[in-house]
């Protein structure tokens, strides 16, 4: 819900503004702040990921570490495609039909700043 909304945030600010170039600036900052949720959201899980797994009672240090593994991964997919999925969407939402649009190359700005501030 968070996501979806600061991407309607973007577009509606995106529409105040002509120039192409500011576009790129907001869509690559728009990328850094999801970066920076995905990395406190990993955090939290690293935390959080422990508890739960221990509730689980795993007899075997092998099979807590795979649980551990496989929720870790579940997670870190979610939280990295669902900002694009939901930019893409954002975007299909709210362009008009007649104008030209180059939500691609402002897809690919978000990802790579999401990717650069996340890793």
């Amino acid at each position: 819900v968070v996501v979806s909304e600061e991407h309607f945030i973007f577009f509606r600010l995106s529409s105040e503004y002509d120039n192409s170039f500011e576009h790129h600036v907001l869509a690559s900052a728009l990328g850094c702040i999801t970066g920076v949720q995905i990395k406190i959201v990993d955090g939290l899980w690293d935390r959080i990921s422990d508890w739960i797994t221990d509730l689980e009672c795993h007899t075997t240090m092998a099979g807590f570490q795979h649980s551990k593994r496989s929720k870790c991964v579940l997670v870190r997919l979610i939280t990295s495609f669902c900002s694009p999925f939901a930019f893409a969407l954002a975007s299909f939402l709210s362009q008009d039909p007649g104008e030209d649009n180059d939500t691609i190359k402002l897809l690919s700005s978000n990802i790579s700043s999401t990717l650069f501030t996340r890793y």
